[in-house]
């Protein structure tokens, strides 16, 4: 298919050379023909898009409300973890300063395990449960 460029230098060479009347009006029905086609698949692609918009705010919205009750840490590479907010403890490490451990705690025993650690340098930021 030849593009709307030149099928537009053709139509340009049609005037410039007097080509007769119908063939002028062929042309300029081709490049209509064109136009309607990409107008089409334009709006194809901006409904396609705006679904994807649309299925990824609610993507966002379902995974915000299913965090609320958690504890959200955000890694300075931009990873975020949660850990719920009533059983987990995120504290300095004790042997290690420099360290920072994620613990579950059990209240009814009063024990706990670690479940992860991080160096503080990479933890960005620590979120608190918003609900």
């Amino acid at each position: 298919m030849p593009s709307i460029q030149h099928s537009l230098d053709a139509l340009d060479s049609m005037v410039t050379n007097h080509a007769s009347i119908p063939e002028i009006r062929s042309q300029i029905a081709h490049i209509l023909r064109e136009v309607a086609a990409l107008e089409t698949e334009y709006t194809s692609a901006v409904g396609s898009h705006a679904k994807l918009h649309q299925e990824q705010l609610q993507r966002d919205q379902e995974a915000a409300s299913q965090n609320s009750h958690e504890i959200g840490v955000t890694l300075t590479n931009g990873v975020t973890r949660y850990y719920d907010a009533d059983t987990y403890a995120v504290l300095p490490n004790q042997r290690e300063p420099k360290m920072v451990e994620f613990r579950k705690t059990d209240k009814v025993s009063h024990t706990y395990r670690t479940v992860a650690t991080a160096r503080w340098s990479e933890v960005a930021e620590v979120h608190e449960p918003s609900a």
